[in-house]
């Protein structure tokens, strides 16, 4: 789908591509892109959106070439771009990606990735995420096989059940990273959590870190851990309850080593786990999002070029 040039100083016209069934979506080494219209150096970039919406199971297999693409048109204000994955059964993505791209201009629209799902949620075989806004996952169960969900403006996270990062997965980006889960969170094999500056966690089981695996705050400041079913414990690194990190594994801060009580904030509740509320309706309304192209407006602060991530660093063991 493609927007119209809105020419010198006009509006883009905006873009919209939606599949609904009351079944199942089945897409295979398929391209599905949305375009907004550009506007010149004075206007307002057209708005792009993507929207899968079924009853049954989404599989998204990219083959050799697929891809799901929704890129904002440029101008002056640059467009809006959305793509909202929903189902009421399980999604699997694997071996293929989704963009979300905000059109070029002096300011900056908003951009956003949800992939949510009744049942469980995967994403594998190096099937990626990769928004300029915000990326979000919802469902029952949710894995990360060799799998990357990035959102340059934060991160959020809502499972019923378990969340397991694994085999060089990444989950996170440049902003906020918040997690909510009704069972345990498993990160291992190099599988790595980042948010800037903090990572919100809330666990209603227990965090398991292994083999490589991190959970860290991209600047030297805090990690939130709260476990509202306990009123001690809670996490392991490489076996060892209570061991913060040892060596490349466990929670970090700024590339360092976290510190219990310092940039390590654990909090115990003995209590029941907050109800979560159905993926879609957490993640859409959180975000400010809709099944819509989204509104091109609202002028933005300049944009900024992506921050590099730290890379890994070793670290000495502490107890």
């Amino acid at each position: 789908a493609f927007g119209g040039d809105g020419g010198e100083g006009g509006i883009g016209g905006a873009a919209a591509v939606v599949i609904s069934a009351g079944g199942g979506i089945f897409v295979s080494d398929s391209v599905v892109e949305s375009n907004g219209g550009s506007a010149g150096s004075f206007g307002q970039g057209g708005a792009a959106s993507v929207g899968l919406f079924a009853s049954g199971p989404i599989q998204i297999d990219g083959g050799e070439s697929g891809s799901i693409k929704a890129y904002a048109g440029y101008g002056e204000t640059g467009g809006n771009a959305a793509i909202n994955v929903i189902s009421g059964d399980s999604i699997t993505v694997s071996g293929t990606g989704m963009d979300a791209r905000l059109g070029g201009g002096e300011f900056e629209g908003v951009a956003s990735i949800v992939v949510a799902a009744a049942g469980n949620l995967t994403l594998q075989n190096e099937a990626y995420l990769d928004s300029e806004g915000m990326v979000g996952l919802g469902g029952a169960n949710i894995l990360l096989d060799l799998g990357y969900a990035y959102g340059e403006t934060g991160s959020q996270v809502d499972a019923s059940g378990s969340l397991r990062v694994i085999n060089n997965s990444f989950l996170g980006g440049s902003g906020i990273a918040s997690i909510t889960t009704g069972g345990n969170v498993l990160v291992e094999t190099d599988g790595w959590i980042v948010g800037y500056p903090d990572v919100m966690l809330n666990v209603g089981g227990e965090v398991f870190i292994n083999t490589g695996g991190r959970i860290e705050a991209g600047l030297p400041t805090t990690i939130h851990l709260t476990f509202p079913m306990l009123t001690s414990g809670g996490f392991t690194v490489n076996g060892i309850p209570g061991l913060v990190f040892d060596g490349s594994t466990g929670f970090f801060a700024g590339g360092s080593g976290a510190v219990l009580g310092t940039n390590l904030l654990v909090t115990y509740g003995g209590g029941a786990v907050a109800e979560l509320n159905a993926p879609t309706d957490t993640l859409i309304v959180a975000m400010g999002e809709s099944i819509q192209p989204p509104d091109a407006e609202k002028e933005k602060d300049i944009f900024e070029d992506e921050n590099q991530l730290k890379k890994k660093k070793d670290a000495p063991v502490c107890r």
